[in-house]
């Protein structure tokens, strides 16, 4: 991963994994196992995030934080929207 702009001051730490993890295409139960945390926490992370960026939804808050230089097109990969268990 490159190094990212100021911009990521705006969200914390934990908001940053969520954002890193909706970019695989995540649920908030996936995230909640991934970062060891209950799907309610995540989803409260994922809220607090999306109201520091003005986003409604997930899809806003990927494309905001490519926007913003949070994160960079080398940090999606097309492939974690291609599992079979997101139809």
């Amino acid at each position: 991963m490159r190094k990212r702009k100021e911009s990521t001051k705006k969200l914390s730490e934990r908001e940053q994994n969520v954002l890193m993890c909706v970019l695989k295409g995540m649920t908030n139960i996936e995230i909640g196992k991934t970062m060891v945390i209950s799907p309610h926490t995540a989803k409260a992370h994922l809220s607090s995030a999306l109201k520091k960026i003005n986003c409604k939804n997930r899809l806003c808050f990927v494309l905001k934080a490519l926007k913003m230089g949070i994160i960079t097109l080398e940090d999606i990969h097309i492939e974690d929207f291609n599992r079979k268990d997101n139809y």
